[in-house]
């Protein structure tokens, strides 16, 4: 009994390290968005921001 608590503890552990790294992950892709956004064309950014869209997708 006590094995399968320690298993359940150490896949929540697990699952919440994957959140905070994909939270993580999460704000420093809007923190580069952010700051390409004041020094990029218009035309430009939405190059950045599809190759953003698309990484964001396939994490």
């Amino acid at each position: 009994m006590e094995n399968k608590n320690t298993q359940a503890n150490e896949k929540n552990n697990e699952h919440a390290s994957s959140s905070l790294e994909r939270n993580e992950l999460h704000n420093t892709i809007w923190k580069v968005a952010n700051e390409l956004r004041g020094s990029v064309d218009g035309w430009d950014f939405k190059q950045y921001v599809l190759g953003i869209l698309f990484y964001r997708y396939i994490s």
